[in-house]
């Protein structure tokens, strides 16, 4: 069974996030949801099922938030998702086989195409060296093998970070339909802008992007 990793902000409508929490919750290969809520003033405890377990901190942002979402985790499989996107559960049976039948697997992200799919098709993996676009939006991996992103890298980055760590054992899921809301709170907030722009520079030692699409 996985843990699964959603840090928020609270950014995408409620509703939205709503249909993803609750929807996670029905699935039988979830052992819990851990949600990183990093501006508890908007929301807290919003989840009363015994399956979310609810983090609150004054905004420890993306990458910290996966770090301590798998510190926390009680699965040997992991998902770490953003909290804007929709998707077929029936992944996490295809995704825990696929883990189990090949021990080479060690993370897992999506391709770029699934974010323009009409509808399913059929699973495969693609192991690959370098992600694209989006790769990072949806990841699988097992716990043994999370290597914990430098603090120094906050928002982005954590994806390439990983992908570095583990570069034999890389793939991507084609065939997966997903809907993502593309949020702009980054981009809108001067505050996030800056810890970016040190995040691209804090990179350069790290010898990242680990992309070909960034």
């Amino acid at each position: 069974m996985f843990s699964v990793i959603i840090p928020t902000i609270w950014t995408p409508p409620i509703d939205k996030i709503d249909d993803l929490i609750n929807k996670l919750i029905t699935c039988q290969n979830i052992k819990e949801i851990i949600l990183i809520n990093n501006n508890p003033l908007k929301y807290s405890f919003r989840y009363t099922d015994y399956k979310v377990r609810e983090l609150r901190y004054n905004n420890i942002y993306v990458n910290q938030s996966w770090n301590v979402g798998v510190y926390q985790s009680n699965s040997d499989l992991l998902c770490i998702m953003n909290d804007d996107i929709n998707f077929n559960l029936d992944i996490f049976e295809f995704i825990k086989n696929s883990f189990n039948n090949n021990y080479n697997i060690g993370i897992i992200g999506v391709s770029k195409s699934c974010y323009s799919l009409d509808q399913d098709q059929e699973y495969q993996l693609e192991k690959i060296q370098i992600r694209n676009k989006g790769w990072g939006c949806l990841m699988f991996i097992r716990k043994e093998l999370y290597t914990w992103i430098p603090n120094d890298l906050k928002i982005h980055f954590g994806d390439d970070y990983l992908i570095k760590q583990l570069q034999d054992k890389v793939y991507r899921i084609n065939g997966l339909k997903i809907d993502s809301i593309i949020s702009t709170s980054i981009n809108s907030d001067p505050e996030f802008n800056k810890i970016i722009e040190q995040d691209n520079i804090n990179s350069l030692k790290y010898e990242l992007p680990w992309s070909s699409d960034y």
